[in-house]
This record gives C-alpha cells, sequence and structure tokens, in this order.
C-alpha cells in the first residue's frame, strides 16, 4: 500500500497521523485555536457516533517524550546486562579451561 499524502488545508501538527481516539479508533485532528487534538469523528458527527475527546499538544508531547526517555534508557540497561553476562561467560570458560589444562596435567603425571 503507497504512502498516503497529507493534504491538509493547514500546516501539518507534531502529531498528524499518529494519534487516535481511544473509543472510535479514528485519528485525532489537531485544533489550533485549542492548541491541542479532539477525535475527528466527533468533530464531523458529533455524539452519534464519538464522544468529545481532547488532547493537549503541550501534554501528549511530554507524555511521548517520557515514554521515549524511559524505553532508550531500557535499551541502555539492556546493553549493560548484555556486557556484564559475557564478561561473565568468558570468566566461566577461562575457569572451564583451567580445569581441563589442570586435569590433562593429572592425566600426563599418571593420576
Amino acid at each position: 500500500m503507497a504512502d498516503r499524502i497529507y493534504r491538509g488545508r493547514e500546516k501539518k501538527s507534531l502529531f498528524a497521523r499518529l494519534a487516535f481516539c481511544e473509543d472510535c479508533g479514528k485519528g485525532m485532528n489537531y485544533k489550533y485555536d485549542r492548541k491541542g487534538y479532539v477525535c475527528g469523528t466527533y468533530q464531523k458527527t458529533g455524539v452519534e457516533k464519538c464522544t468529545s475527546h481532547f488532547i493537549n499538544q503541550i501534554e501528549l508531547k511530554e507524555a511521548v517524550l517520557n515514554d521515549l526517555r524511559r524505553m532508550s534508557s531500557n535499551v541502555l540497561d539492556q546493553n549493560l546486562l548484555v556486557q556484564t553476562i559475557l564478561k561473565r561467560a568468558n570468566v566461566k570458560v577461562m575457569d572451564d579451561k583451567n580445569d581441563l589444562n589442570e586435569v590433562n596435567f593429572m592425566e600426563g603425571l599418571g593420576f
């Protein structure tokens, strides 16, 4: 399916095509006079098909930034965890090699 081109009458908002109504699932439309997003279904049809929903642009932006910060911190934590596991695995491999060398040495002595 080809990407759709934005053909709105006004300039594109930050979360255009990204914010959706929790109830009806339709896109939220940015309202410049309210500095936030409203349900597109409610805006077009009123209470017949959906209820009034509003998301303040600044609050939405902060929520998204907080989620991104949390996700990026989780990625950093995962990278640290992988590095720690690899170090421990290398130590275990070295211990096992030392044990094997000791067994081979003892066998060479006839034990």
